[in-house]
């Protein structure tokens, strides 16, 4: 696999400048189910813990975990805010985990998140949660 190449490469004193990137991408492939790909807590604590120090403190892995961290703890301002100053193929990828998030915001604003009986502008939902038209935040 590729990162048994990386590994190889790495051991040989020849690590590959892509390589954390490519870590990223499959943390943020499998931070949740879609698709053919499964959420698996454990692969990705595994993963993390078997990735060498500087794979592991790089930008891309670590901005992989601070969106994951988003994602589960429900953080969904976070979560899109982060996914619209991502480049373009990460943002490919997340587009999985849209309609789950979205789902769990609207239900977070349901139950009054902020406030009872407080009335969340449509444009303010559609805007925060990166709906394409008012359409699409009202669904």
């Amino acid at each position: 696999s590729l990162f048994v190449l990386y590994e190889d490469l790495a051991k040989q004193g020849e690590p590959c400048e892509n390589e954390p990137e490519f870590r990223a991408y499959y943390l943020l492939l499998t931070m949740d189910t879609h698709g053919k790909y499964r959420r698996d807590k454990s692969a990705h604590t595994f993963a993390l813990s078997k990735m060498r120090p500087e794979i592991l403190h790089s930008g891309f892995v670590q901005f992989a975990v601070q969106l994951n961290s988003a994602y589960h703890e429900g953080n969904f301002v976070k979560f899109f805010e982060v996914v619209s100053r991502s480049p373009y193929l990460v943002a490919c990828i997340l587009h999985a985990y849209f309609v789950p998030a979205r789902r769990r915001a609207i239900r977070l604003l349901d139950l009054g998140a902020y406030g009872r009986g407080r009335t969340v502008p449509l444009s303010f939902v559609q805007r925060v949660l990166l709906a394409d038209s008012a359409e699409e935040a009202a669904q």
